[in-house]
Formats: C-alpha cells, structure tokens, sequence
C-alpha cells in the first residue's frame, strides 16, 4: 500500500466531511457576529454622534434610575 494513498487521509477527503460541520458553524454564528458588528457599528456612530460628554450622561442618568 503506498503512503497517502488512502483515502481517509486525503486532504480533499477531509475538507469535504468538514464541511457541513463548517456550514453548521457558520450558521450558528453568523448572526450573532453580525449582531456584533453592528451593535459596534451603532455604539461608535451614537459616540461621533452625541460625543463621549453626552455618552457619560447617558450612562450617568441609567446608574442613578
């Protein structure tokens, strides 16, 4: 038997049985990432926005509710 040629160990072989494991994750993950980027995306446009004094009130006015 030549080294390599089995097919278990074939990387191809390997890449194809992973991927609907990676499509799985993928799925599970992607909206939570997305989420993410986008609670980022908004927390950092609201900053620009109403500058880090209004955030700090912001903040401020939640603890003392």
């Amino acid at each position: 038997m030549v080294a390599g040629s089995s097919p278990v160990n074939h990387p191809i072989c390997k890449l194809q049985r992973l991927k609907p494991l990676l499509l799985l994750y993928y799925r599970a993950f992607y909206p939570i990432v997305t989420n993410f980027i986008i609670y980022v995306i908004i927390s950092s446009m609201a900053t620009i926005i109403f500058g880090s004094s209004g955030l700090y009130w912001f903040n401020k006015r939640d603890i003392n509710v």
